[in-house]
């Protein structure tokens, strides 16, 4: 049976298998910190022993923040393809795959708001996300649409870890989610790693800074 599983192609030696089997042969030791979805629609968790996969489905685990090492499996080689990461030594990503997460966003939900808590930064797998500023007395501005290669958030890597801008779904999106706290501790103990991500995420800061200023220009034009 071959099957996508969170994006790669996977093999089984069998025709179909329980999602409850699949969970246990990808080694998910916790499957309740794990949501399921299967070819679109997501599956109750008293359906996983019962619900079968079989040749050619998709199936995408979404784990919840908190989830243990379990989480990480397959997301390492998404990591390494994505372009915010080109480049990156592989010993790196140990110390990385340990924070990520693999996440979904319904269309119209509000991934960060400005001046909240900026916990988690974003690789953008499928689908597109709109980063807005506030405008007193006028509606939202749109000064940048991100989606697929792109990364969502800065603010978690500068103190005081609050988001600048708000940022929303314009359709469903998949990403993986990296906890900033997690990645903040990991920098710590290898500052070599640190120097990596800065120089990475200094380049999203500057291209944020120029689409807010071509974005507020317009608006006198």
């Amino acid at each position: 049976m071959k099957i996508k599983l969170n994006g790669q192609d996977r093999e089984y030696p069998r025709s179909s298998m329980p999602i409850a089997k699949l969970l246990k042969a990808e080694n998910v030791e916790n499957p309740e910190t794990v949501m399921v979805q299967l070819n679109g629609e997501f599956v109750k968790k008293e359906d996983y022993e019962t619900i079968e996969v079989r040749e050619a489905d998709e199936i995408e685990f979404l784990y919840y923040m908190g989830g243990g090492q379990n989480r990480i499996h397959n997301l390492e080689p998404i990591l390494k393809q994505h372009q915010f990461f080109k480049d990156l030594k592989p010993e790196y990503f140990e110390f990385i795959v340990g924070c990520a997460s693999n996440v979904i966003f319904k269309q119209g939900d509000f991934i960060f708001r400005e001046n909240e808590p900026a916990d988690y930064f974003y690789l953008i797998r499928e689908g597109l996300v709109a980063i807005e500023i506030a405008i007193p007395g006028k509606k939202p501005v749109v000064i940048q649409t991100v989606g697929p290669g792109d990364i969502l958030g800065w603010s978690w890597f500068f103190s005081p870890y609050k988001a600048r801008f708000n940022c929303r779904s314009n359709e469903e999106v998949r990403a993986i989610s990296l906890d900033g706290k997690c990645l903040r501790d990991k920098c710590e103990k290898n500052h070599d790693l640190g120097y990596e991500l800065f120089k990475r995420l200094a380049k999203v800061f500057t291209d944020r800074l120029e689409a807010t200023r071509m974005q507020l220009l317009s608006l006198y034009d």
